[in-house]
């Protein structure tokens, strides 16, 4: 195992807020996605990536401890954003409990639906914005 170059940034703990003055409102759900945290507000869907996540090589010491990018202005009030990865992220959770399959089967169903969201998630970004309704109830 090769050792990294020490970044102190990197390697200590740390904490972040949403810089997005637009979107004031509370993360509602989050969960990893292909690598990446996905925070879903009630305006907006971003995706937190950590810099050793981005630059594995430690080859940029300027990069920031994590990098944020805002996926969509579409949150949890969005039909379709609800209907298709926040769906699967409660099926997923409420009929796959731990208890009931081995560790395989688990990894298993835990890869599919870690495929299915990001595919999602995939195809979602790449609708037409005005499909995405974000209507508060």
């Amino acid at each position: 195992m090769t050792q990294k170059p020490p970044i102190p940034s990197r390697d200590r703990g740390g904490r972040f807020s949403i810089n997005n003055p637009d979107d004031d409102t509370p993360i509602r759900e989050m969960f990893e996605l292909s690598g990446a945290l996905l925070l879903i507000t009630d305006k907006c869907t971003y995706q937190v990536r950590l810099a050793d996540q981005i630059d594995p090589q430690r080859t940029n010491p300027k990069l920031p401890p994590n990098v944020q990018q805002k996926v969509f202005d579409h949150g949890v009030y969005s039909e379709l954003l609800c209907r298709t990865l926040l769906q699967a992220k409660v099926l997923f959770r409420k009929y796959c409990s731990a208890k009931s399959f081995s560790r395989s089967m688990w990894a298993r169903h835990y890869a599919f639906h870690s495929t299915l969201c990001a595919s999602l998630f995939q195809w979602m970004t790449s609708q037409v914005p005005s499909k995405l309704q974000n209507t508060p109830p």
